[in-house]
Order: structure tokens, then C-alpha cells, then sequence
């Protein structure tokens, strides 16, 4: 993952060792630190992760320097796309540069001539990149940890924020856990003057709908095919990597890469599950090197507190599924394609949202509960935008995609289903030919056969080419009650309920949760140790209990951090 920091010398505190500590935040072992940066204004530095290319950082053009953190899928390399940003920085052109870029990046522009710090990212915010602006005092970093070491920065908790984390299991929109920090929003330039210490922002980019497409169903098929294929293409790297669930999204991926090139991929979770043991039935039909990644009762909590931590504890750490393994990924040294994305494009699950058009505030609200006011729905970065840009900004860019960044560590992450021109594609079609996966099973189904026709599909445990089967099973609760009544057995990748109980594990949660001597009690008014009985019954949704109960962990965990306190 690594990534970029840096602050403002508004006083003597603000020193090299400083950077240094705010810089080893955002490492993990195996990461390249690039020389520092120095003047009387401010200091800034970066760590890099080499799978994806080199980049020497800062890149300068004349007295404007820039780190980049991320890359472009439409440029040549990692130096080509920071000095085409550069050029376009001069031109006055950084905005509608930005708005045709495709990629995963975040980056921080210093001009020492105009006495001015930019900072600016991917168009959907995907990159994580923090600000704190407090009069003169500037700093900046890719993970919020790093604000630990800068001078004179407080704790103050954003006490809504975890209200909200508890309450609907992530962060909305742009805030964070402190107060005085943002998160750059999508598709922003924020500019900072450093002589009126003064704050800029403008949107460069936003949702708008392009007018419907005329063609036919089978049309649509055919141009959802291409532009899969390209956007796949542009993410391949020699060394490419895929995590093979019994999901449709990565064997999809596995499908369009092999078209051009061999490619690795790994599965995780019980040795039996549907995940594993769909995943073994596609690579040895098709020849692909496959390795397993085993979860168990004895390997689970692994490296999940460090993931937490990694995670700035905005990720649940019973979603943090890959924890164990790490080590073993990041030895693989590979570029990973991620299937994020897949569900809400591709498999239209929330396509038909009625609501959205005419009441787009009782739609928020369905979504993000009471802390619409995060993210109001009528802004004009939604102008035009489906229901989807909505969760997309929410609960994909601040709850899925932290689990993204906390892999990236491992591996550098690309995501195919991201690519912008395939999204703007998508939302010209009529909802009901995106719902349901129709107009995806469709392609499936027609170009890549082999791959869907008879092997089953983990959700329903039966292969899509079998559409009314799928549909009713989907539909009912079936197959839950059938693993319920032990008629079937249960495929589940993980078994967290139980795990989470083995006796070890429940004295740590007991310990951390224990009012007397936690850190939330001060923040909030809940006492979360009720969190700790299972819930009993036939129809007791365990589920949701582990659910509640990493949320609470997670959080504390990382309020004892930042504290110091484990």
C-alpha cells in the first residue's frame, strides 16, 4: 500500500525525525521510502510498493513538486502519468485532466512559486488521502494513524462518526475519526494558500447521465463485453494475481485475463467450503495455478489486530478475512484484480431502486439512517447521478474499499469493475435489464461457457445457466433453512460465531469491552459490553450478532492504539 505525508513548518517542532515517524506509519515491511523533502515551508515524504513500477519521488517540473500515490491504467507508467499531471498543472488544465483519468491514485502538489499545496485524487475518492488544516497548520498523510506524529495534533474524537461506524458498520462520506481531519472527497481539488492560510475546494468532476442506450439486449451484451475486456487488459500486469471465490465477479476476471495472458490465483477460508472448492473445480478444468489459503479455528485471529490497525479501524475485524496470510501474498509479489465493484455494476442488485428519483432523502435515508446529513443526497455532485453513485461514495468507497486498502499492503490492487467508461455504459441501460444480473448472466452465459454453464455458482449452489432454479432459490430462504435443520451442510468460507467463542478469544473480547476499563465509555453512551452474549434460539441471527460485535471491537482497539493503551 504504502503512500505519501508530509506538514507545514509552523513551528519548531516540525522536524525531520517528525516526517520520518509520519512517513513509517504508512510502510509495511518490504516498502521503499523515497528520499525526504525539505524546505523552510514544509516537509513531505512517501513510501512505495514496487509491484506496480517506480516512481522517484517528488517528480518536478521547474519549482512545483508532486507525489503520487496510486497509478493511471491509461499511461504508460507511474512517471509518465505525474509529469502528464504536472504539464497539465501548468497549463491551468489539472481539472479536465483529471476528469478523463482512469485510475487509483491520490496526490499532493506543491508550488513554490505561487505559495500553494493541492491535493487531488481518483474521480470516485477511491485512494484514500486525510487532511488537517487548522489556521497555519497544515499536514496530510494516506493513512490517518500518520496524524499520530505530527506536532501539536489533538485526539478529538469525532463522537458521530463512531456513532455511525457502530450503527451501520463504516465511516460515511468523508468523515474520519477526528474531528479537525477530512477525507479528500471524490473527485476533488483542495488548495491550500499557504501566505492567507486559507482552504479551496472545487469538484471537478461529477455525476451525470449520458442518454439512453437505443441498441438492443444483445447489443448491450456485445459492449459490455468489449468494454470488459478492455478495462481487464489495462489492469493486467506479467505478474497479475486473482482471488478466486465461488462468487460470478472473479471467475469472470479470470475468464476475460485468460484471454491474454497465464495468470496466478488463491482462494481462502475452510477447506471445504463453497468458495474453495468451487475455486479448485475452475482452475483444474483450465490449468491455472491455484493455492489454497486455509481459515480454522486455530489460524483466524492471526494478524487480525495488525489489519485493524493497517485499517485505521475502518474495517470490521471479522471482515478482515485474509489477516493470516498476508505474509504469504505479499510474498507472491503480484498485482491483484479485485472483483470490487462487481454487484452494484454488474449484478444490478440495487438497480431498481424506486425511490431515488422522487424522494432521494427518504432513499439516503434508507441507506445511511440519520447521518444523511454526511452526505446530502441533493448535492450536485449527484446531479444526475443513479441511486448507486450514492452507495458507491458511502458504504463501497468507506466500508468495501477499506478492506481493499488493507489488502493492499499484500498486493497492489486493481479493480476492473471501476473503470469509468464501463460504469457511464451501465447506467444508460434500463434498470431491468441490470437487475438480477440479467444482461451479465447473459454474457456469461454466451461468451465464456465453459466457465458458468455447468459449474455452480456459491450463492445458490447451482449454476446460473439453471435461471428459474436460481431465481427461487434466491428468492426464498430455502437454502438457509435447510443448513439450519443440518439437511445440508454448511459452506460457509467462515464459522466466525463459533470461533469468536472459543474461550481465549472471548476473554480478550471481555477485556476490551469491559466498561472499567475501556477508552468508549468517555465518547459515547452505550455500553457496549451487552454485545457480548450470543443470541440464542433457532431462528437467532448469529450473524448479525458477530456482526455488531466486531464493530464495537474493532473501534476500541483502535481507541487503545491511539492511546497507546495495547
Amino acid at each position: 500500500m504504502a503512500g505519501i505525508a508530509g506538514f507545514t513548518r509552523f513551528n519548531a517542532d516540525c522536524t525531520r525525525a517528525r516526517l520520518v515517524a509520519c512517513c513509517a506509519a504508512l510502510s509495511y515491511p518490504g516498502d521503499r521510502q523515497e528520499r525526504l523533502f525539505e524546505t523552510d515551508v514544509l516537509l513531505a515524504g512517501q513510501f512505495h510498493q514496487d509491484s506496480t513500477g517506480r516512481l522517484d519521488t517528488p517528480v518536478s517540473l521547474g519549482e512545483v513538486q508532486l507525489w503520487l500515490d496510486g497509478e493511471a491504467y491509461d499511461v504508460e507508467d507511474k512517471n509518465a502519468f505525474a509529469e502528464t499531471l504536472l504539464q497539465a498543472y501548468r497549463k491551468g488544465d489539472l481539472n479536465a485532466q483529471l476528469a478523463k483519468v482512469e485510475g487509483y491514485f491520490s496526490a499532493a502538489l506543491y508550488d513554490a512559486a505561487r505559495q500553494q499545496v493541492l491535493f487531488f485524487g481518483d474521480r470516485f475518492g477511491f485512494k484514500p488521502l486525510y487532511i488537517w488544516v487548522s489556521g497555519e497548520k497544515l499536514a496530510w498523510a494516506s493513512s490517518l494513524k500518520a496524524f499520530l506524529n505530527v506536532p501539536d495534533f489533538e485526539l478529538n474524537w469525532n463522537k458521530a462518526a463512531m456513532q455511525a461506524f457502530l450503527d451501520l458498520g463504516f465511516v460515511p462520506a468523508d468523515q474520519t475519526w477526528f474531528v479537525q481531519v477530512q477525507r479528500l472527497p471524490a473527485a476533488t481539488i483542495l488548495q491550500y494558500d499557504l501566505q492567507t492560510k486559507t482552504i479551496k475546494q472545487e469538484t471537478y468532476w461529477n455525476w451525470r447521465s449520458k442518454p439512453p442506450f437505443e441498441g438492443t439486449f444483445e447489443e448491450a451484451v456485445d459492449e459490455l463485453l468489449r468494454l470488459l475486456r478492455r478495462s481487464v487488459k489495462k489492469r493486467l500486469a506479467p505478474n497479475t494475481l486473482i482471488g478466486l471465490s465461488g462468487g460470478l465477479d472473479s471467475r469472470a476476471l479470470l475468464a476475460l485475463s485468460l484471454e491474454c495472458q497465464s495468470v496466478r490465483t488463491f482462494s481462502f477460508g475452510q477447506p471445504d467450503c463453497w468458495d474453495i472448492r468451487i475455486a479448485q473445480q475452475v482452475t483444474q478444468q483450465f490449468g491455472v495455478d491455484h493455492l489454497v489459503l486455509p481459515l480454522s479455528p486455530e489460524n483466524w485471529w492471526q494478524g487480525r489486530l495488525e489489519s485493524v490497525w493497517r485499517a485505521d479501524g475502518f474495517k470490521n475485524l471479522f471482515h478482515l478475512h485474509l489477516s493470516p496470510h498476508q505474509k504469504s501474498i505479499r510474498a507472491l509479489e503480484a498485482v491483484h484484480l479485485n472483483g470490487f465493484l462487481g454487484g452494484i455494476a454488474l449484478g444490478g442488485i440495487y438497480a431498481q431502486a424506486k425511490d431515488w428519483k422522487s424522494n432521494r432523502l427518504e432513499a439516503a435515508e434508507q441507506h445511511l439512517s440519520n447521518y444523511t446529513h454526511f452526505d446530502p443526497p441533493d448535492r450536485p455532485f449527484y446531479q444526475e447521478a443513479p441511486f448507486e453513485a450514492y452507495r458507491i461514495n458511502n458504504r463501497q468507497r468507506r466500508f468495501t474499499m477499506a478492506g481493499v486498502e488493507e489488502w493492499g499492503h499484500a498486493a497492489a490492487q486493481r479493480m476492473p469493475f471501476t473503470d469509468a467508461e464501463l460504469l457511464e455504459f451501465l447506467y444508460t441501460l434500463p434498470a431491468d435489464w441490470r437487475a438480477h444480473s440479467r444482461l451479465y448472466n447473459a454474457l456469461l452465459l454466451r461468451h465464456f461457457p465453459a466457465f458458468f454453464k455447468t459449474i455452480p455458482w456459491q450463492r445458490t449452489g447451482v449454476p446460473i445457466a439453471q435461471e428459474s432454479l436460481t431465481r427461487w432459490i434466491l428468492r426464498s430462504r430455502w437454502r438457509s433453512i435447510q443448513n439450519r435443520l443440518g439437511w445440508i451442510p454448511d459452506y460457509s468460507s467462515t464459522n466466525y460465531p463459533q470461533w469468536a467463542q472459543l474461550p481465549e478469544r472471548m476473554q480478550y473480547f471481555r477485556n476490551v469491552l469491559d466498561p472499567k476499563k475501556a477508552v468508549y465509555p468517555d465518547l459515547m453512551d452505550r455500553n457496549l459490553s451487552g454485545l457480548l452474549k450470543p443470541p440464542s434460539g433457532f431462528f437467532a441471527n448469529r450473524l448479525q450478532w458477530i456482526e455488531l460485535l466486531g464493530r464495537a471491537v474493532t473501534l476500541e482497539y483502535w481507541l487503545r492504539r491511539c492511546y497507546k493503551q495495547d
